[in-house]
């Protein structure tokens, strides 16, 4: 369980690809202090916009615009941090170069989510041609994979989950990993 040991100050999260801010506005509303950063500074912006519409000032000041592949703070200046949906789009190098930032960023915990292979997208990095998403970059993992992905970075596993949905609407399925990272 998470809980800050001095109970004076509230825990810190980082919402990691944070794009308009949904997972930071939650952790406000929670009360624990959010950050977010993203590459898109169209994102951050809408992010403030809404942080601002439900009226967290603070948030609006916590979203950044990431320009490197070095997270802007300190060793463990997080709890935690959230990559949700995000490390499976992008090369697998810097999904890698990014777990092990965000570990680098969080003193507890950190925890993804991952697309998983299947027998229509195999293990490995494919460019998409789907409509909203063409000429993106689509990483799919296996238990091997991320293995990889973790692969010399001090932490360890304490939480690992597959779920595959079904689409009624188009019968599409999808299974993504669920993982938490202890440091």
């Amino acid at each position: 369980i998470l809980v800050r040991k001095d109970k004076q100050k509230r825990l810190r999260g980082l919402d990691f690809a944070c794009g308009v801010g949904r997972h930071a506005i939650l952790f406000e509303e929670f009360q624990i202090d959010a950050f977010g950063v993203d590459v898109s500074k169209i994102a951050i912006d809408k992010a403030k916009k809404n942080a601002s519409f439900f009226n967290f000032e603070r948030l609006e000041e916590s979203f950044s615009v990431l320009e490197t592949n070095e997270l802007p703070f300190e060793n463990n200046f997080f709890d935690f941090s959230v990559a949700e949906s995000c490390l499976d789009s992008m090369t697998f190098e810097n999904a890698k170069t990014f777990f092990k930032e965000l570990i680098r960023v969080s003193s507890d915990y950190v925890y993804l989510s991952l697309i998983a292979s299947d027998d229509k997208n195999p293990v490995g990095e494919t460019i998409l041609k789907t409509e909203h998403e063409r000429d993106t970059i689509q990483c799919f993992f296996n238990e091997n994979k991320i293995k990889e992905l973790i692969d010399d970075i001090s932490c360890r596993l304490v939480y690992f989950k597959k779920i595959s949905e079904t689409s009624e609407m188009d019968k599409s399925s999808e299974s993504r990993f669920y993982c938490v990272f202890k440091k």
